[in-house]
Formats: C-alpha cells, structure tokens, sequence
C-alpha cells in the first residue's frame, strides 16, 4: 500500500513539475481566436441545466467580444459545443 502511495504521488508530482516547464515555441499571436468548447445536454430531466449553460455561453461570447474590441484586439471568441440526446 505504502509503494503505490508513494507512486501515485510521485506521477503527481511529475504532472505539476512538467506544467509548469517553459515551452520553447513561440507565444500565440494576438490575432488568434479562442475557442471554447462544452457538451451539454439539451433533453432529458437536465435540459434545462444545458439550456441554460448554452444561453450563457452566448452572453459571453459576446461580453467577451466586446472587450477584446475595447482593447483593440484581433482576437474573438468561438463557441463550438455540442447538444447531446437521449
């Protein structure tokens, strides 16, 4: 039991430690967009909740939008999520 701790905290610690190494490659451009993805479900006893999580991603795609435009940024953000059925 004490040897399997000790592994899974070990490829724990290996996971952390390798986020947070610096990538070589250059940083995105400021024109690229951002794309936000979710699953959400649209029937079913939890429609509502997807919905309502979908409306919501809307709304801030377009708040998002209008502050990237503020900055005057090329950027945008996408929508790209998926309604699933029973």
């Amino acid at each position: 039991m004490k040897k399997i701790t000790c592994a899974l905290i070990a490829m724990l610690m290996a996971t952390l430690w390798s986020g947070c190494v610096e990538s070589a490659e250059e940083v995105t451009s400021e024109s690229e967009d951002i794309t936000i993805g979710a699953l959400l479900p649209l029937t079913g006893s939890v429609a509502s909740i997807g919905e309502a999580s979908q409306t919501a991603l809307e709304v801030s795609a377009e708040d998002i939008n209008g502050y990237f435009s503020g900055l005057g940024s090329g950027k945008k953000r996408k929508n790209n999520y998926k309604g699933y059925r029973k």
